[in-house]
């Protein structure tokens, strides 16, 4: 399965995707394409709240946790992620449904 997470051009790092579960990948391609809501713990990742995310964490999301967040540092739109106000404006414009 492949995975876009903003730009189709990337050429995704097995080594980080190969350690995240499939549901939580789902989860954060359609949090990026389409703005769409996401559970607790995505939720406190994408606010940047570690002490949040660890807390949320079922054991898969724990062990991946690293590459969880070096999938969204290295191939996620920068202005998606990193604050509760960032997730709020990603979500309310769409994602990159709305990008021009």
């Amino acid at each position: 399965m492949s995975y876009n997470f903003g730009d189709p051009e990337d050429i995704l790092d097995l080594s980080i995707i190969n350690k995240i579960k499939p549901s939580t990948l789902m989860a954060i391609e359609r949090y990026v394409l389409r703005g769409a809501d996401v559970g607790d713990f995505m939720t406190a990742v994408i606010e940047n709240n570690l002490r949040e995310a660890i807390g949320r964490a079922d054991y898969e999301n724990l062990a991946a946790i690293q590459q969880i967040v070096q999938l969204f540092y290295n191939y996620c739109p920068g202005n998606c992620w990193g604050s509760k106000e960032n997730r709020l404006a990603w979500q309310k414009h769409h994602g990159l449904e709305n990008k021009e």
